[in-house]
This record gives C-alpha cells, sequence and structure tokens, in this order.
C-alpha cells in the first residue's frame, strides 16, 4: 500500500525543475477576473508514480499532487486511491520503476477535445518553453492516455514537435512507476494562462504549411449537423442555410479532418460562427482580428458557460460577438438530466442571424 498526503505543489515554487518559471496572468473565463504573477513551471520527482486522472505521486516525499489535475477530479472520474481529507491510501503493490526521463502530459479518458486542446497539450507547450532540449530528444519520453493514441490527437502533439518516437500511452486506471519524472504544470480549468495559450499558438503555426494551390473557406460555419439526437445542432438547419449562402459562409464538419488542413483553414479564416461545442476550441488557431460570432442558449448566457469561448476568443485577440438562440424542447427528453438538458438543439431564428451577420460584415468592412 502507498499513503501519504495530498500537498499543493505550486505553493513550492522552489522545487521548479532546473530553476525555470514561466511568469503568466491568469484570466477566469467565468468571471473575466485577472490574477497576475502566476508561477508556471514543472516538477522533477524522483521515484514517482502516476494514478487515476495523471495524478503524481512522489514516493521519497509521500505526497500525492492532486492540483495536477482536473479540479474537484474525485467527483466526476472513477478513483483508484482513497481520498480523505489531506490524505490518501493507493492500495496497490510498488511496481517496476522505468528507466530514463519521463515528462507527463496525460490527456481525457472520455476524449474530450476542449481539454485535450486547452488543458492537456498546453503542458507540451509549457515544456517547451522551459526545457526547449527536451523536444526532440528521442530519449525523453512523453506520457499520454492511451485514449487519445489516435491520429487526431496526436496530429496535435506532434505540431508541438513531439515525435511518434517519444510518445508513450499508459492506462491512468493501472498505476505505474518511474525513476526520473518532470510533471509540468497542469494549467486549471476554469483559467486561461494568457501568454501559455497565446505561445501555444505560435508553436502549433510553426507547423502550418500553406499551400496557394488548396482552396480554404474564409468564411465558416462550424457543423454539428452531422451528430445524432441531441448535440447542440440547429434544428432547423433548412432555414437558416440560405442565410449563410447570402454572406459565403460555408458549412464545414471538423470531424475526421486531417490536421494540416483544419490548422490551415482557421489560420486563414477571416470568419467563424458556430453553436457551444468542442469546435469552437479551435478558435486558438485563428489570426487575430478574426471576427467570431458564438451562437449560445439563455441559460448558458446566464450560467457564464458561454465564457467558455468568448473567453478564449478574447485570449486569442480576436473581434467576438454573441447571438442568442432558442433551445428545441422535445416532448420525450428527460430534461432534469444535466446532461441531456445542456445538450438540446438550438432554434435559430433566420431574421435574427441575417442582422446579427450584417452587423459582424459591416464590421469587418470597417476594419479593413
Amino acid at each position: 500500500m502507498i499513503k501519504g498526503k495530498i500537498a499543493v505543489s505550486q505553493k513550492d515554487v522552489s522545487r521548479a525543475h532546473m530553476n525555470r518559471i514561466l511568469s503568466d496572468t491568469a484570466l477566469d473565463w467565468s468571471s473575466r477576473e485577472v490574477t497576475e504573477n502566476i508561477s508556471l513551471y514543472a516538477l522533477e520527482i524522483k521515484r514517482a508514480a502516476i494514478t487515476s486522472c495523471f495524478i503524481p505521486i512522489d514516493l521519497e516525499k509521500s505526497e500525492m499532487y492532486l492540483d495536477q489535475t482536473y479540479a474537484e477530479v474525485q467527483a466526476y472520474f472513477r478513483m483508484i486511491p482513497v481520498i480523505t481529507n489531506d490524505d490518501f491510501e493507493l492500495n496497490v503493490p510498488m511496481g517496476e520503476f522505468k528507466v530514463g526521463k519521463y515528462v507527463l502530459i496525460g490527456g481525457s479518458s472520455d476524449m474530450n477535445w476542449f481539454h485535450w486542446i486547452l488543458n492537456w497539450t498546453p503542458r507540451i507547450t509549457l515544456v517547451a518553453l522551459l526545457f526547449p532540449e527536451l523536444i526532440g530528444d528521442k530519449n525523453v519520453k512523453f506520457l499520454f492516455h492511451s485514449a487519445v493514441n489516435t491520429d487526431a490527437f496526436k496530429s496535435w502533439a506532434r505540431a508541438l514537435g513531439i515525435d511518434d518516437v517519444q510518445m508513450e500511452f499508459i492506462d491512468p486506471d493501472e498505476t505505474s512507476f518511474y525513476e526520473n519524472l518532470i510533471v509540468p504544470a497542469f494549467p486549471f480549468q476554469k483559467v486561461y494562462f494568457q501568454k501559455l495559450l497565446q505561445e501555444h499558438r505560435t508553436q502549433i503555426y510553426k507547423s502550418l504549411k500553406y499551400e496557394d494551390d488548396i482552396e480554404s473557406p474564409a468564411r465558416i460555419w462550424i457543423s454539428r449537423q452531422n451528430l445524432n439526437g441531441e448535440k447542440r445542432r440547429i434544428a432547423n438547419f433548412d432555414e437558416i442555410m440560405p442565410v449563410l449562402n447570402e454572406f459565403g459562409i460555408e458549412p464545414v464538419v471538423l470531424d475526421g479532418m486531417p490536421f494540416d488542413k483544419l490548422l490551415r483553414m482557421f489560420a486563414k479564416a477571416e470568419f467563424v460562427v458556430g453553436t457551444h461545442g468542442a469546435g469552437l476550441c479551435n478558435l486558438i488557431l485563428c489570426a487575430p482580428r478574426t471576427k467570431v460570432l458564438i451562437i449560445e442558449n439563455e441559460r448558458n448566457i446566464w450560467l457564464k458557460l458561454s465564457g467558455l469561448f468568448a473567453t478564449l476568443a478574447t485570449v486569442a485577440q480576436l473581434d467576438t460577438q454573441m447571438l442568442s438562440a432558442d433551445e428545441e424542447i422535445l416532448p420525450d427528453s428527460d430534461y432534469s438530466q444535466w446532461g441531456i438538458l445542456h445538450n438540446r438543439n438550438f432554434l435559430m431564428d433566420a431574421d435574427k442571424l441575417r442582422a446579427a451577420l450584417n452587423l459582424c460584415f459591416s464590421q469587418l468592412a470597417i476594419g479593413n
């Protein structure tokens, strides 16, 4: 059995690996509150364990760093360790330690694209900023969730300079052990670290290859129409398609799109519109001053969930407008369940959309 105390690693900046620290400004996406001078760094742990949700444990200090994964993780995910107040117990035998240098990145067991782009892979960018010598070093292994061992997810890591031979995929449901583990800070999911995310885009752009002979739409509708059931689709899409045509806006399905095409499309886009969904995470790839229209329901605006993408657009230095839409209510759906309620499809009034687009494009013309 492994047991010890739950520690807050970010309170101990003196443990920063090689004394390299990034000072950043944190922006809370729900309140827009700004916190200055947050220290982002990486711990180097000798004799480490990794358990559920990629929580690292310093076995010599008997400390678990619960702050290096999702906040309130035990409320949302199945946990191997038993956590009580400030203590933990991990009822597994001590395994064999893997020799070499490893960097903990992690990933989402639920294949969540939002958290992959904005929480997990920014760890790679932090490593690139603080320890560029580790990027491209074939002797250094980067640890990822086995669930993200797909081309779509790996393409993002490749764009950040991680070669396939450096990727190692592990199952966090099985505790693993390492002689030398570097743990870059996990960006808290309600906060956008502005310098880190802007550098994140800069690093991604290094892989961008413009190909003049390949056409890319300048005005994009991020479509969710390929999804079944209640998935925040536009239920009356046929009614608004003529409006999109009026403004030269092309619906695009992002699922299955090759990464180089996706990156090139968002980097070259002058206008992006879409409903609340993971596709809007790709706004981080847009060039500064790109015009964005985000369609939301009134509930998400009231709950400030709309800040997920509106604030991201602010960090990415985009010009953003918000448009509220009604929701489709189906008689057989159980809206007492948050997951079903949150996924209600949208009903978008065509005239309201046309008016919003007229405003967006008049501002776009002024900006040009």
